[in-house]
């Protein structure tokens, strides 16, 4: 159980991406929250960038994510088996968080704490990666 989160990006209560005791990122919108391992959120942050380099394609999937959108701007971002529909407005903000919230991870500014606390976790994680990680490590 995840007891101690290092915010990675904010918007409100109901929309924020965070980094577990763990390593694991938690992506928290509305009433869902999706973990992912941090090499999955990194794939995760990649077909979203190439979204929006290609606002045209309606069906964009990078390895086991996907995403739909509709021509009202409306998407489906799919994480393996788990959805999450957006509407027009709100696939710029979730895009925002997630670039945020990946830049902080690659720039380091996590905790010296939650970094060492994500190296020393990587060995638990490996044990039960669809429970821990959300997905199923390729």
């Amino acid at each position: 159980m995840c007891n101690f989160f290092t915010p990675l990006a904010h918007h409100d209560s109901s929309h924020f991406i965070a980094q577990c005791e763990h390593g694991t990122i938690h992506i928290v919108w509305m009433r869902t929250t999706v973990h992912l391992h941090p090499t999955n959120f990194a794939e995760l942050a990649q077909l979203l960038e190439r979204a929006e380099q290609l606002p045209s394609v309606e069906h964009l999937r990078h390895s086991c994510f996907c995403m739909l959108r509709d021509m009202t701007g409306a998407a489906q971002v799919w994480m393996a088996e788990v959805g999450l529909a957006l509407r027009p407005d709100d696939v710029p903000l979730f895009t925002s968080l997630v670039q945020q919230a990946e830049a902080t991870l690659e720039s380091g500014l996590t905790t010296t704490a939650s970094r060492n606390l994500l190296r020393d976790s990587r060995a638990y994680c490996e044990q039960d990666s669809l429970t821990v990680y959300g997905l199923a490590q390729n």
